[in-house]
């Protein structure tokens, strides 16, 4: 079967939290989940999230004859609060290490979660 890959985005504003924010836009639970993973290092996002809170992303998608089959990886990911914008940028090195980074070039990836229970 062959797949054709594009790469879309999104943005929109939370009205209570990420996960019905991203349904409202049309998009699947999963997408929102797997954002919220990106930030789970600095962002609770069960508790953390306020109403006017802006949300960007660009992921791969892949389709068939011209029909979205699933979507891929997330390029590009960024949460805009109140008083600080996260910004998370995937990358792969040349010797397959792959990561989502900061635009500094810091991996998101610290040593403990924002979260440490599984919230799913």
């Amino acid at each position: 079967m062959s797949l054709e890959k594009s790469i879309v985005g999104m943005m929109g504003r939370i009205s209570s939290s990420l996960y019905e924010s991203m349904l409202k836009e049309g998009q699947n639970g999963e997408l929102a989940m797997r954002f919220a993973d990106i930030f789970a290092w600095e962002i609770d996002f069960l508790t953390e999230p306020r109403p006017g809170d802006r949300f960007r992303l660009t992921w791969e998608r892949y389709a068939k004859d011209g029909k979205p089959l699933m979507d891929g990886r997330i390029l590009a990911a960024q949460y805009e609060a109140s008083r600080r914008t996260y910004t998370a940028i995937f990358f792969e090195d040349p010797d397959g290490h792959k990561g989502y980074y900061d635009i500094d070039g810091r991996s998101v990836r610290r040593r403990f979660l924002r979260s440490p229970l599984n919230y799913r």
